[in-house]
């Protein structure tokens, strides 16, 4: 699996995870559909992700913290803003925890684990259940 697979898949974990309630039924179909095998559709799993609208954020930052763990280990340019880092202190850490789990997934775990996650009932259910 190349690595921008590896991304994808935790990324679309990660955001499935982060949904408040069950996918439309249409899409969980189309989830089960691909389950077989996530990596070979993988675009298509992309495609998902970025066209519901409760999906495409939390994938995004997913996305982005995930393919560029370099640009994390960075300094800062600016002092951040302290009332925001207080208000979003423990979802970000609650993130962050989540975001190292999923880092340190290997890739033929996260591949095994998309496809338990995508043949499930209720995906968002079952991301919650691994991530949580």
């Amino acid at each position: 699996m190349k690595d921008h697979e590896a991304v994808t898949l935790k990324a679309f974990v990660f955001a499935l995870a982060k949904q408040s309630s069950p996918l439309a039924e249409h899409i969980q179909s189309e989830l089960n559909q691909i389950s077989t095998n996530p990596v070979e559709h993988i675009e298509q799993i992309d495609q998902i992700a970025n066209s519901h609208p409760t999906i495409a954020q939390p994938y995004s930052d997913a996305c982005d913290y995930l393919d560029a763990p370099q640009e994390r280990n960075k300094g800062r340019d600016c002092k951040p803003d302290a009332s925001i880092e207080k208000g979003n202190a423990e979802t970000a850490a609650i993130e962050n925890t989540i975001f190292v789990k999923l880092e340190r997934t290997n890739d033929k775990a996260i591949a095994d684990k998309t496809k338990e996650i995508l043949q499930s009932v209720d995906s968002v259910a079952a991301a919650q259940q691994f991530l949580y």
